[in-house]
């Protein structure tokens, strides 16, 4: 089984917010797999939706499936896990990481400066 792409990096992603990618596995093989299971190794920031590719319980040679990989962050800092789908026999890995970034915060300053002055005057504060 190979996965295409076979490492994600999710970049900076804020908290409590989220990005998925989709991930496709393909049987490379010349036998159709045994019963296929599916595990994230690592931190819960990262989880996926299986489905497409358990429904189907196996793949035949040539045949692929999809699944989608979610990170979201609920505190700030590095991320790295590892997405697996195999079989009994044989699977495929793909390498996770992310950085969960603390939301913007916007600050307002007491003193609001007008920047419409005419020309040959000097901007100020706004009286």
């Amino acid at each position: 089984i190979v996965a295409d792409p076979d490492t994600i990096d999710f970049q900076q992603v804020v908290i409590n917010e989220d990005a998925s990618v989709t991930v496709v596995f393909t049987n490379d093989g010349g036998t159709a797999t045994g019963t296929l299971t599916s595990d994230i190794l690592g931190p819960t920031s990262f989880t996926s939706n299986p489905n497409a590719c358990l429904t189907m319980n196996r793949l035949m040679p040539g045949q692929s499936c999809a699944m989608n990989v979610t990170f979201a962050p609920m505190v700030a800092g590095d991320d790295t896990a590892t997405l697996r789908l195999k079989d009994s026999d044989i699977g495929a890995l793909v390498a996770l990481k992310g950085t969960g970034l603390d939301p913007a915060t916007l600050k307002a300053d007491q003193n609001i400066i007008d920047l419409s002055a005419n020309a040959g005057q000097t901007a100020g504060p706004v009286p």
